[in-house]
């Protein structure tokens, strides 16, 4: 009569084999169960990070695919080309300038007058190393520059040519502060909000150069001219980019600076997330809110400055022998942003006539030297991100941050719209953006799809590699040879960021799970192979009745299964359990970031960690079983390769 082992006889064995051994059992299935509990945290993390991500991305200019562009053009310095261009106007000005300075006996030295186009530079430790370089405080030089770079195909017109080529929808444009636009507003002179209506003639440095300082951010990051479709998504509800009424330039302003527009002062960083989105909506309330820019052109703040400097001596020395008061003296402006007047002008006519030649001769090198100033209003439409709203990489806002945002940027915004020809804030501007040197353009390239983005920017985008930035204007020089003009890269949007997000949980996750998968099969492959060889004699006895080796292995193969089954119910128990006590803990801070670093419109949306990806528990599941039976595998093929007869007489 034949042996028979049905199907449930074998699963009935192997429950009754998980009755035995169960501390042994249990110890495993705990030990296991965290491995690969890791699995399922990460899974649930990630997941519940990436619908969050995308949530939030609807913000701003989230799901819209754009391409910034930076156009590369002749740069000023180190530029040999520039320098020759340079060579016969800096000869004849310079000649002009020693010719009248002679007529007039005025000391002058053209190795030393900075307002040159050319200008002595050391070049090496011996004194006779030197070199003429640009200077790109001249006039001339900025004509120069422009005439040069008028000669490549990089203008914005260039530059939506190549864009449409590539399926482009729309293209845009900025203005940046770079390079050949002078101080911040694209001016050789300078802008500043007028706090409380107030005129501050404290010339002191600003503290933290360069980054964000409420209201001082206008002076230390600069204000742009940007495209009216790129501003709107980013608008305060109610705000428009039109021109106000009173004639106020709509303007997007820093969160610092709106705070302190609106007489906030920086919370602490002990602050709650409660506490945090209810400063928000404090802040989102500068939404219509009017405050003062002043714009003084060069010449104007170099005349208040002598002001001040004069004011300042005239005390400290008044009543002390000796001193002569000035012959020409200055009264401070009576008025935010006004002229510097004269108090008192008792200049003999040699000295009037000395200062006229004086102003001739500057008049050769710089055609602004007539004090212009003036105010004009600015509306808040809009807030953009800075370091103050968002906090640092270290805490919950930098870890959203550093991921993902959907900005315009830092600084200061206002629509092209809002510039008309000649006017005071077009001035403070440095000019319409079609006006502004290259150096100070950026454009922009609209796509339907990311994969179109991505093309566009593979195909155009100049980034050569460092080792071969050699030579005079190296960059230009590399991109023309490949007949690339363009810096390209994406803008905005954060669907990209979320993928390189998931890939770099992926690159950390596999070698996780390289780890988890060797440890557990050499757990479990001691534990399934200590349960087997428990079992010799059971397995001798069932050999001698007849049972064929598949028989036997049914029945391992059936435990091993249920191992894996409860090993899966268990780890994704605690991955879950995991996963929801880190999410709720984290929620409310992660959120708050969120919010400021989106600028989401609902201040009351959740950024949640905890989300169900079902293939990849079905994965983590199937990773389980294929591990456990690989780990049962060997002491499997060991134990029916020996001879029943032979275990039955050892047992």
């Amino acid at each position: 009569m034949s042996f028979m082992m049905r199907p449930k006889d074998s699963l009935t064995l192997a429950f009754t084999k998980l009755r035995v051994r169960r501390i042994r059992l249990g110890i495993t299935l705990v030990v296991m169960s965290l491995l690969f509990a890791v699995l399922v945290f990460l899974s649930l993390i990630t997941a519940g990070a990436v619908k969050s991500f995308h949530t939030f991305g609807k913000e701003g200019l989230g799901g819209r695919y754009i391409v910034t562009a930076f156009p590369i053009g002749q740069q000023p310095y180190d530029n040999q080309e520039l320098t020759d261009t340079l060579q016969q106007p800096y000869q004849d000005l310079s000649a002009k300038k020693t010719a009248l300075a002679k007529k007039y006996d005025i000391p002058y030295d053209a190795k030393t007058d900075s307002s040159l186009p050319l200008s002595e530079q050391q070049t090496g430790p011996d004194p006779s190393d030197k070199q003429l370089m640009a200077n790109i405080g001249s006039p001339l030089t900025l004509a120069a520059l422009a005439e040069l770079n008028a000669k490549l195909p990089i203008s914005y017109d260039d530059f939506g040519a190549v864009a449409k080529q590539s399926g482009a929808a729309h293209t845009y444009r900025a203005t940046v502060n770079a390079y050949g636009g002078g101080g911040p507003g694209g001016t050789s002179g300078g802008i500043k909000v007028l706090k409380d209506g107030k005129e501050d003639y404290d010339s002191k440095p600003q503290k933290g150069y360069g980054q964000p300082t409420g209201l001082d951010s206008i002076t230390t990051i600069g204000w742009s001219e940007m495209s009216d479709e790129l501003l709107k998504p980013f608008l305060l509800d109610g705000q428009t980019t039109a021109i106000g009424a009173d004639g106020s330039i709509p303007i997007t302003a820093p969160y610092s600076a709106a705070e302190q527009l609106m007489g906030l002062s920086k919370l602490p960083a002990t602050a709650t997330s409660q506490q945090k989105l209810e400063r928000l909506q404090a802040v989102r309330a500068v939404a219509g809110k009017t405050t003062t820019i002043c714009y003084r052109n060069q010449a104007s703040q170099d005349l208040l400055q002598k002001a001040i400097a004069q004011i300042a001596d005239i005390q400290t020395n008044k009543g002390k022998s000796g001193y002569t008061m000035p012959s020409l003296q200055y009264n401070l402006p009576t008025e935010a942003c006004g002229p510097v007047t004269i108090k008192k002008d008792a200049r003999t006519s040699e000295e009037k006539q000395a200062d006229s030649h004086q102003d001739e001769l500057t008049a050769l090198t710089n055609d602004d030297m007539q004090p212009v100033q003036g105010a004009f209003p600015v509306r808040v439409v809009g807030i953009t991100n800075d370091l103050t709203g968002v906090g640092t990489s270290m805490d919950a806002g930098g870890l959203v941050g550093s991921i993902v945002s959907s900005s315009l940027g830092q600084g200061w915004f206002s629509p092209i719209s809002a510039f008309k020809p000649d006017s005071l804030p077009t001035k403070a501007q440095g000019g319409l953006v079609q006006d502004a040197p290259v150096g100070r353009q950026q454009y922009f390239a609209e796509f339907n799809t990311s994969e179109a983005a991505k093309a566009f920017i593979e195909r155009n985008n100049c980034s050569p590699p460092q080792s071969d930035f050699i030579g005079s204007n190296p960059m230009l020089t590399l991109c023309n040879k490949i007949g690339k003009h363009f810096s390209l890269s994406p803008y905005g949007n954060n669907a990209g960021a979320i993928e390189d997000f998931q890939h770099n949980i992926w690159k950390v996750a596999r070698f996780v799970l390289i780890g988890v998968i060797i440890i557990a099969t050499v757990v479990l492959m001691g534990t399934l192979g200590k349960i087997i060889a428990d079992s010799r004699r059971e397995t001798a006895v069932f050999r001698s009745l007849g049972a064929r080796r598949l028989h036997i292995s049914q029945i391992y193969i059936i435990y091993t299964l249920l191992v894996s089954l409860m090993i899966i119910i268990l780890s994704f128990a605690m991955g879950a359990i995991g996963a929801f006590i880190v999410s709720n803990h984290l929620e409310p801070s992660l959120s708050v970031a969120a919010v400021l670093v989106y600028n989401a419109r609902d201040i009351h949306q959740h950024f949640g960690l905890f989300g169900i990806n079902a293939l990849y528990l079905l994965i983590i599941a199937g990773i389980v079983v294929a591990t456990a039976l690989l780990a049962a595998t060997i002491p499997l093929l060991t134990n029916m390769r020996r001879n029943p007869i032979r275990d039955m007489r050892d047992e």
